[in-house]
């Protein structure tokens, strides 16, 4: 366990660092950084998961979005976690549109950014938009 804590604060001081130098590059090009939002599953009990190597994926899971939430706080910006699922009635209400316009949306900007636009793409889109509403995942 200290082994994995001791792993844990290397991870999230790379990540501080590596969001300092991301935020400071995008500041100098004249992008405001005003929030991280971090798209992925939900929480769940990771010792009910039986298979340890779905385990261990979980658990990157949950250690990805935990550095990140420290790298933002570390560097004064706000962070919101958003569920993969849930994730276009969120950024629908927080738009105050449809889920129908929210889909026309993502159609629009993805045939104007190419490929690829996945659905990990169209998610990190609709958590931008959120955070940039000023609005926040019930799933944080």
């Amino acid at each position: 366990m200290v082994a994995v804590q001791n792993a844990e604060r290397v991870i999230e001081a790379a990540a501080t660092k590596g969001l300092k130098l991301l935020i400071d590059e995008l500041r100098s090009r004249g992008i405001d950084v005003s929030c991280i939002a971090i798209v992925g599953a939900p929480e769940r009990n990771l010792a009910a998961i039986g298979s340890p190597h779905i385990r261990a994926h979980a658990a990157e899971g949950v250690l990805f979005r935990h550095v990140l939430q420290v790298a933002a706080e570390a560097n004064d910006l706000r962070s919101a976690i958003h569920s993969e699922r849930g994730i276009e009635a969120a950024s629908a209400a927080s738009l105050g549109v449809s889920s129908d316009d929210v889909r026309a949306r993502l159609a629009e900007l993805g045939r104007e950014l190419g490929s690829p636009w996945r659905a990990d793409e169209k998610a990190a889109a609709m958590a931008a938009w959120i955070g940039l509403a000023g609005g926040r995942d019930a799933a944080e």
